[in-house]
């Protein structure tokens, strides 16, 4: 009997021992919660960067191909014409902030658009209308002024002038910018909607 007893206790261990170590080999082969988490949040992180990578990417793009769209248009009317002399219904060009190449141009002219369109190579152009040959022969008046010298009053007081092209405006400095002397040099020397007045320290040539 107690031989029985024996070989029976001996039997349970080994049982025992070999349930044990099925329960072990199950739970190291089994993934974790812990692991799947972090490797879901591992993938997402991965995602994320290379979403903002080519959100990056694709606005450098952007402003690089307007900006050779830029690039050409200059090039064509520079090189084609002989000089840097541009069409009449050429208004200015510039590259905004978001990449956008705006042109502006005399009116709202499809055959216009569609000749810019042509230069540039692009149909991504923002335009808008206004005539840059108004301004650059408003520049040339003030030049003839200056050099004229017959009023040396009033040429004394411009310190500078300006074609801010961006804005399609004039800019000009005054040393004494009181609305007295704006109103003297609109009698006097030109009147248009397209000047603006600042006042503006003497030039030093050096």
């Amino acid at each position: 009997m107690v031989q029985l007893k024996k070989g029976l206790q001996y039997r349970t261990t080994i049982g025992q021992i070999c349930y044990s170590f099925i329960i072990l080999l199950l739970i190291a082969c089994s993934p974790s919660q812990n692991s799947n988490k972090l490797g879901k949040t591992d993938s997402s992180l991965r995602t994320d960067s290379i979403t903002g990578d080519k959100s990056l990417e694709a606005g450098s793009d952007h402003q690089l191909a307007a900006e050779r769209a830029l690039t050409e248009l200059l090039a064509h009317w520079g090189t084609n014409i002989g000089k840097m002399a541009y069409p009449d219904y050429y208004g200015g060009a510039y590259v905004s902030e978001n990449g956008q190449l705006t042109v502006y141009i005399k009116q709202d002219n499809e055959q216009i658009k569609q000749e810019v369109i042509g230069i540039a190579g692009t149909k991504d152009i923002a335009f808008k209308c206004f005539d840059y040959t108004y301004l650059t022969e408003l520049m040339g008046r003030l030049n003839d002024f200056v050099r004229s010298k017959k009023d040396p009053k009033l040429i004394e007081n411009i310190s500078t002038f300006s074609l801010l092209e961006k804005e399609n405006k004039i800019e000009v400095g005054l040393l004494d910018c009181s609305p007295e002397k704006i109103g003297e040099f609109r009698k006097s020397v030109l009147d248009s909607p397209v000047l603006s007045f600042k006042e503006s320290g003497k030039v030093q040539l050096e």
